[in-house]
């Protein structure tokens, strides 16, 4: 049985420089969870979505709660059921193209009071070939905001590559786990960077 003194040298042992463990565990965990409500299984409306959001960042677990994820068409919703001070931490998911993603980001510029662009999540379009498409993409994607992009099962590997040159940290695949295991082991360095979807 351990005295209290001996609990605190224990903890002052996981200290380091002065920093108290249980700071840096919850810098690990900062906004880890997005919160896409709207999105299935559950399918919330949006507003119902930015209110059950508004009391998540209130309660015990705030500090783990991430941007709120709704579709780029909905932000005229999402701003309507916002108040000036919310100061809401938004990822758009793309759902009508470029153009609609760069015209909600303006609207959300424009209501800055309410939301702010956290992150956007966009996918290559079907129907071009994938390194091309991801080349355009990123010349048409100006603004400052972590952006996820969504490449197809087939082709992959030159859009990844075009992500490479651009510099960008990470990718979404649609590519199946199984796939992912047989690649060479060139390739298999982009595993660690791609999110399986």
């Amino acid at each position: 049985m351990s005295t209290s003194a001996e609990h605190a040298g224990g903890t002052a042992a996981l200290t380091g420089s002065g920093t108290d463990l249980r700071v840096l565990v919850a810098g690990l965990t900062l906004g880890l969870v997005d919160d896409a409500a709207v999105f299935p299984p559950a399918a919330t409306a949006v507003p119902a979505a930015v209110d059950a959001h508004r009391a998540r960042r209130l309660g015990a677990h705030a500090e783990v709660v991430g941007p709120i994820l709704v579709r780029a068409s909905d932000t005229v919703e999402l701003l309507e059921a916002t108040r000036a001070g919310d100061d809401l931490r938004v990822g758009l998911v793309a759902d009508s193209g470029l153009s609609g993603l760069v015209e909600a980001i303006s609207l959300l510029f424009d209501h800055d009071d309410r939301a702010t662009l956290s992150q956007v999540e966009i996918a290559l379009p079907a129907g071009h070939a994938p390194g091309p498409a991801t080349e355009v993409l990123l010349d048409q994607l100006a603004f400052s905001a972590t952006a996820y992009v969504e490449v197809p099962r087939t082709g992959y590997a030159a859009a990844l590559d075009a992500l490479a040159v651009d510099g960008a940290e990470r990718a979404r695949s649609t590519e199946p786990a199984e796939q992912a295991r047989t690649r060479s082991p060139a390739k298999q360095s982009w595993r660690r960077s791609c999110r399986h979807v």
